[in-house]
């Protein structure tokens, strides 16, 4: 991990941090505890782990923490192994919103000198909205602005309007309504014809706040009938409207060193470092389930899994030609929107294949296509064999020369065969 520090990071660079968690079986393991599981199997303990990237997203350094750790908690070995091991005393770490907390900014980030962007929750950013610091009609679609809080001395909150990321909220949030008052009006019915109790119907009718719509109605029990009925908070759901697609970029760095424009896009490569959980955890790397039960081998089996994506990543540099990887993304119309993608990707996407007439493919399946070289042993006669390497194919020898490499004989051979 010193030497990858030494070799792609530098004073003033960004580091990019996130976490992510893997189940185990057995529980043995000292790091094995239960916790909130990203992999969706809350019946079995895990392990927490964080990883460390570049800008770009190479993999630097990776550490396993118990599986009940929360996010902001292993920030601090971060910043002890930042500054310590890889001699860094100035780099700009990003991190969402349950990484760099404002806990974590008094005591780890500010007492070392680091800098940070990171994001605001939206009960804060809804409370800057109370306080008239931030007013949303002002935005328009694709809006991007800068504001100042006394909540945040010396530091810069950007505003971000987002209209895909509106629409899909309202959308949604019309939906959970919809469903949750048709629930409620059942419930309601099955009171009033008798078939439920007053105890059952209340214990159901909480049960909906799984949804977290109950915030959204008024409920009214008629005690001289016991009818029961409901109506819409319009004020609340006009007033949670108001944010959709908005988010706020929390930054202490000048603008001189980092514009507006830069920081938000510095924010939006965090899914950087999700695609490389997602690595981790397709059939590629294997990640998961852990099957060790010594703590020092679940850290190595982690520590292994960070050099094979380290590999992993630089061949996926070397051989976007032969990806559907758009290799020049154009900029989109604001940093708040995605990037478009450039001809040369769509026309890949459609023909998939390259100007040499080559297949285009994921790169998983560009690795089975290395699959056929090989080498045979040829028998000859009694006691008589003779190593046989397959021939390689055009795309083959295209991957070896992206990557730099030669496609050696077999030992011995004497003829190729296809």
């Amino acid at each position: 991990e010193k030497k990858l520090a030494q070799r792609h990071v530098g004073e003033g660079d960004i580091l990019m941090l996130n976490v992510s968690s893997s189940y185990l079986e057995g529980h043995s393991c000292s790091l094995a505890q239960y916790g909130y599981s990203r992999d969706h199997r809350r019946d079995r303990p895990q392990v927490t782990y964080a990883l460390l990237c570049t800008a770009q997203g190479c993999p630097i350094a990776i550490e396993a923490f118990a599986g009940h750790i929360s996010d902001a908690t292993t920030l601090s070995d971060r910043v002890v192994k930042i500054r310590e091991r890889f001699g860094l005393s100035k780099v700009i770490l990003v991190g969402d919103r349950g990484m760099i907390s404002q806990a974590r900014i008094d005591e780890d980030l500010q007492p070392n000198g680091f800098a940070w962007i990171t994001a605001l929750r939206s009960q804060t950013i809804r409370k800057l909205v109370q306080h008239g610091q931030l007013q949303p009609t002002l935005l328009d679609d694709w809006g991007l602005a800068q504001i100042t809080s006394p909540d945040y001395p010396n530091e810069r909150l950007v505003v971000c309007c987002n209209p895909f990321l509106r629409d899909e909220r309202r959308r949604k949030r019309n939906a959970l309504l919809a469903a949750t008052e048709e629930e409620i009006r059942a419930l309601a019915t099955r009171y009033a014809q008798g078939t439920m109790e007053r105890d059952e119907f209340n214990r159901q009718l909480g049960a909906l706040k799984r949804r977290k719509m109950a915030k959204h109605f008024a409920y009214c029990f008629d005690h001289t009938t016991g009818a029961f009925s409901i109506t819409r908070k319009e004020a609340t759901i006009t007033e949670e409207e108001s944010l959709d697609g908005l988010y706020v970029i929390r930054t202490n760095v000048t603008e001189d060193e980092l514009g507006n424009v830069e920081a938000v896009r510095a924010y939006k490569n965090l899914t950087k470092v999700e695609r490389a959980f997602r690595s981790f955890k397709t059939s590629s790397l294997r990640v998961r389930p852990i099957y060790h039960w010594r703590e020092d081998r679940v850290r190595s089996h982690l520590f292994l899994c960070l050099l094979a994506y380290y590999v992993e990543w630089h061949m996926r540099q070397q051989l976007a030609p032969l990806l559907l990887t758009d290799e020049a993304p154009q900029p989109g119309v604001t940093p708040v929107a995605a990037p478009v993608r450039s001809q040369e990707a769509i026309n890949k996407q459609s023909q998939r294949r390259t100007n040499e007439g080559l297949s285009v493919s994921s790169f998983e399946d560009l690795l089975l296509q290395l699959n056929g070289l090989c080498v045979a042993e040829m028998e000859l006669g009694k006691g008589c064999t003779v190593p046989v390497a397959s021939k390689p194919t055009a795309l083959q020898t295209k991957v070896f020369d992206l990557l730099g490499g030669k496609i050696h004989p077999a030992p011995g051979e004497v003829q190729s065969v296809r």
